[in-house]
């Protein structure tokens, strides 16, 4: 029996591609359709390799005073009754929101299909200042999002038929935190079996006698701040990333500045995998002052990028990555960046890359579809 799953997004989400990507992979039978909020569609990921299904849009977010108003006070039930008829016409068995509540609220209010929720940020526990540590408290409009998006988790995770979770800790959160009454499950970041370099590039340090470290994913000061600090140590930096606009500038001068950082920009997906096997060590270390509990609690897919692709990790000190890393011998983990260069001598390897591969994770979610459609 086909199962039709739609992806309910508010943007471009990897973790979806690499969940869909691996279902369809393990079950030809279930097929995926991409409902995006708003149709200012980010094609950067796309762009990336990281399309899974055909998308379509949901609402228009308008652009004047009045509009606002509207879309934020007043024009609830008219977005979930557009919403229900988009459910209706796609011929929908299941919805599965990614991450934001919000998307997992209007699906469940307002359509009858079921709603498997998945959380990545998890709001409520995010660091929601990270960019700017040291900003302003919230203004007026800015409590008035917070509390709502509050109360948003709170009703989804609540009442949603089914949560992922990127992590057996992430869960324990959310099971503290609320009543939880649908099924649960964990599916890491893994990477789908079909983006798995299947030949590796020489090591760099195979070539010049140094470390050569990398890291990427989003960046911003913080996160490059605390990449500076490994830089400092002689310790060559590859930088595979994607930030704000405003930002670019900032890094691409930071880089041109330091013998020891190197900036590689985006490519796409397959092509980053390999090469990510030309270096030596992946970086998962947060920033300085990176305390909130969020951080204790997920495990980014950075780490299994870098494992997928024969690489062991340098992880900081929070318990999910500690944890993982450990229990694997798949790299190491520091209290402070200082203690990297002294660790790098020893030798470690990823072990079995099963263990990093989406597949390895999605049949249990391929049964609750069934359960539910």
């Amino acid at each position: 029996m086909t199962v039709h799953i739609t992806s309910l997004q508010a943007l471009p989400a990897v973790r979806d591609y690499r969940i869909s990507v691996a279902v369809m992979n393990c079950d030809p039978s279930i097929r995926y359709t991409v409902l995006v909020d708003t149709p200012e569609y980010n094609r950067f990921f796309e762009e990336l390799g990281h399309t899974f299904g055909p998308i379509h849009y949901w609402r228009k977010r308008p652009q004047s005073l009045l509009g606002r108003i509207w879309y934020y006070f007043t024009g609830e039930s008219s977005a979930g009754r557009e919403l229900a008829q988009k459910i209706k016409t796609l011929e929908t068995d299941i919805i599965q929101t990614q991450n934001l509540d919000y998307l997992g609220y209007y699906a469940i209010r307002y359509t009858d299909r079921p709603v498997v929720h998945d959380v990545s940020d998890f709001y409520s526990i995010f660091p929601a200042d990270q960019g700017m540590p040291r900003r302003r408290p919230f203004s007026l409009w800015g409590q008035y999002v917070h509390r709502r998006r509050l109360w948003y988790e709170k009703f989804v995770f609540e009442r949603a038929d089914a949560l992922i979770f990127n992590s057996p800790q992430m869960l324990e959160v959310a099971h503290e935190l609320y009543d939880i009454r649908g099924e649960t499950m964990v599916i890491p970041n893994a990477v789908p079996a079909a983006d798995v370099p299947q030949q590796s590039l020489t090591k760099l340090s195979v070539l010049d006698g140094e470390y050569h470290l990398v890291f990427v994913g989003h960046i911003n000061q913080p996160k490059l701040d605390r990449l500076c600090q490994v830089a400092d140590q002689g310790l060559h930096i590859h930088l595979y990333t994607y930030q704000a606009a405003n930002f670019r500038a900032t890094l691409l001068r930071a880089c041109a500045g330091h013998p020891y950082l190197h900036h590689h920009g985006t490519v796409p997906y397959r092509e980053l995998l390999l090469q990510l096997t030309q270096y030596d060590y992946g970086l998962v270390l947060w920033y300085d002052g990176a305390t909130a509990r969020f951080f204790d609690a997920s495990l980014p897919s950075k780490l299994f990028d870098y494992l997928a692709s024969g690489v062991p990790v340098i992880v900081g000190s929070y318990k999910a990555l500690a944890d993982f890393v450990l229990s694997r011998n798949c790299g190491f983990v520091v209290h402070n960046v200082s203690e990297i260069k002294e660790k790098l001598a020893a030798r470690f390897t990823v072990g079995g890359r099963k263990q990093y591969i989406m597949e390895y994770y999605v049949p249990d979610l391929i049964a609750l579809y069934r359960r539910l459609a």
